[in-house]
């Protein structure tokens, strides 16, 4: 073949400007079973966010829809559509940018375009706040109700940013029935011309997208995940291992601008891992379909295992390897509207035989529309009981996110008792006794005083024969959601516990080992928000507590840099048996979803010499 003068200097253009574009990875840390890529400029893993995206809210779900459409912007762009099909109860969707990071005092300005058609007592909104300091004090910045506009019209107006903020935030709104649409968002300070929200257009954001291949392999395998951060965790990999790794930085349209130059890494061989005399080994995920929210208990030397899975509750009885003897439902989908409502949050205990398991049905939304639940399940009969709801005294207020447990014979239930104030709302750990037969309530027992107006998941433990209630703080952002144990003697609360002051921590449950309380939580002290992205990453905690002495010492559980959620753990035998669930976030999505992997679980051994 003879090419052309001008055909041999197009090729070596070509390649020219595909060596300049390619740029250097590496991997800062191997495990046996995955590996960390890093991009950064200086090859710092943990760095801040590539890129701010915008998420939608519906917290009325479901009489409104807020998206991302292509087309429907100024100039056949994309646009956020909000579409509102009530007004009662202050119906209302959003789409919401959070600048997570410390922003300069000063004057700002704002911009924005927006049109908006059949407003029948609803009306378009903007909103800019923040939050303040180390506790995240709310401090509103501008709310501004926008007059219907059926053609795109701009908005605009400046606002005082004070001190201290941490963490800055554009929502716009459709309140009530109607619609409309938002585009070209701008925030910037006016000192400096540089818009400070990401996307502000709604159409998309460069990425990045990893492949890998074991060495000598020929073709490249793609990990699911829409990349934002410059770096990644690879899971799933095999014990001592040669991989090849490969990164592109894609276009919002999927063009890829840039590739790296492959890097060759092992992982590490199959180690031996010891904790505070326990040995860990590697988990396994559940011979189950993907779910959430998963339960372990152990009666009479059986393992039982419950998981949730659309709208229905799952029980499933366990061989020794772990894997289901058999699964049958347990808790029947609760329809609301022809459709199964949200029903989660478990937390399960044994009685004489029986297990017990508690939940929240949401019927809409999540409070006010939430109430906990308890059913049984006789392991000697098969018998199925309840559930058993439990009402609030006010039907204004509401039963939100508790717990189970047994302490001497006697079943006790918790919940958040949630009721909504003019300055946003309140919650109080409730404690209170509950018949085997779940006919009859106690009377309650309520937290006070409490290191936070809005506790969160009140999950019960046993320790010396009393109830430990483990929670967190609702209100609270990710760069601090403290948790915290107290224990509960049957009729007073005392000897509160920080167990996690950082981070983000949720879901806590626990089981007594000698004179300390194993303790596992979603746990997000390893992953700072501001670093790592806000609701991103968490990892499993694993503590041992001395509740008599406030002592703890934890360590991270699982520590691969996904979104690792609601653990739970039993006594079984001779070992702890401990069970969670696992995301990998797609980032390409709006709403950030995730690919559930599924459920966990592995054993805590006696570590021996």
């Amino acid at each position: 073949m003879i090419l052309t003068i001008g055909l041999v200097f197009e090729l070596l253009f070509v390649a020219a400007a595909a060596a300049a574009d390619s740029f250097p990875i590496t991997s800062p840390r191997q495990t046996d079973r995955s590996v960390m890529l890093a991009w950064e400029p200086d090859q710092e893993v943990r760095t801040v966010r590539n890129s701010c995206q915008w998420n939608s809210s519906t917290p009325t779900d479901p009489p409104h829809e807020a998206a991302i459409v292509p087309g429907e912007g100024r100039g056949g762009s994309a646009a956020a559509r909000i579409r509102g099909n009530a007004s009662e109860g202050n119906a209302r969707g959003c789409v919401i940018q959070n600048l997570e990071a410390a922003h300069a005092a000063g004057r700002y300005e704002y911009q924005l375009f927006y049109r908006s058609i059949e407003q029948q007592a609803g009306k378009a909104r903007l909103v800019i706040d923040c939050y303040l300091g180390p506790t995240r004090t709310h401090h509103g910045l501008v709310s501004r109700d926008l007059p219907a506009a059926e053609d795109w019209s701009p908005v605009s107006g400046a606002f005082e940013l004070p001190e201290g903020v941490q963490l800055l935030r554009c929502l716009v709104y459709q309140v009530g029935k109607g619609t409309s649409w938002f585009d070209d968002v701008r925030i910037a300070s006016e000192s400096s011309p540089a818009n400070l929200l990401g996307d502000p257009g709604f159409d998309g954001i460069e990425s990045w997208r990893v492949l890998y291949r074991k060495k000598g392999e020929a073709d490249w395998q793609p990990v699911d995940a829409v990349v934002l951060e410059r770096f990644h965790h690879v899971i799933f990999l095999e014990p001592a291992t040669e991989y090849e790794f490969l990164v592109r930085r894609v276009a919002p349209e999927g063009t890829v601008r840039a590739e790296s130059q492959v890097l060759a890494a092992s992982t590490k061989a199959a180690e031996r891992r010891v904790w505070n005399g326990f040995q860990i080994p590697p988990d396994q995920r559940m011979a189950t379909q993907p779910a959430v929210y998963p339960c372990i208990e152990s009666v009479a030397g059986k393992l039982y295992y419950s998981e949730c899975r659309g709208g229905t509750i799952w029980l499933s009885q366990l061989d020794e390897s772990l894997r289901p003897v058999w699964t049958k439902p347990w808790v029947e989908p609760f329809l609301v509207d022809g459709k199964p409502c949200y029903q989660g949050q478990t937390q399960s205990a044994v009685l004489d035989g029986t297990l017990y398991l508690s939940w929240k049905r949401a019927y809409r939304g999540d409070a006010p529309y939430a109430r906990q639940c308890i059913a049984s399940y006789d392991t000697r009969t098969g018998k199925i009981a309840g559930p058993f709801v439990i009402e609030p005294k006010d039907a204004a207020e509401s039963t939100w996110n508790g717990g189970i447990a047994a302490v001497d014979g006697q079943l006790w239930v918790s919940y958040c008792r949630w009721r909504e104030l003019p300055e946003g709302y309140r919650t109080t750990v409730t404690v209170r006794t509950l018949d085997p037969g779940l006919a009859k309530l106690g009377p309650p027992h309520e937290l006070n005083p409490q290191p936070t107006e809005t506790p969160y998941t009140p999950f019960l433990s046993v320790f010396d024969g009393e109830l430990v209630v483990a929670f967190t703080d609702s209100a609270a952002k990710t760069d601090r959601q403290p948790l915290w144990l107290v224990r509960f003697d049957g009729t007073r609360f005392h000897d509160l516990v920080t167990v996690s002051s950082g981070g983000f921590n949720q879901y806590a449950k626990g089981v007594q080992v000698g004179d300390r309380l194993a303790l596992v939580w979603k746990y997000g002290e390893p992953y700072p928000a501001r670093i790592f992205g806000s609701y991103m990453f968490h990892d499993v905690g694993l503590a041992l507590v001395d509740p008599k002495t406030g002592a703890v010492e934890k360590t991270s559980l699982v520590d691969d840099v996904k979104y690792n959620s609601s653990p739970d753990i039993t006594r079984h035998n001779d070992c702890l048996v401990y069970v969670y669930n696992k995301f990998e976030h797609l980032y390409g999505g709006r709403n950030d979803p995730g690919k559930l992997y599924g459920c966990f679980i592995g054993r805590l051994r006696p570590a021996t010499e």
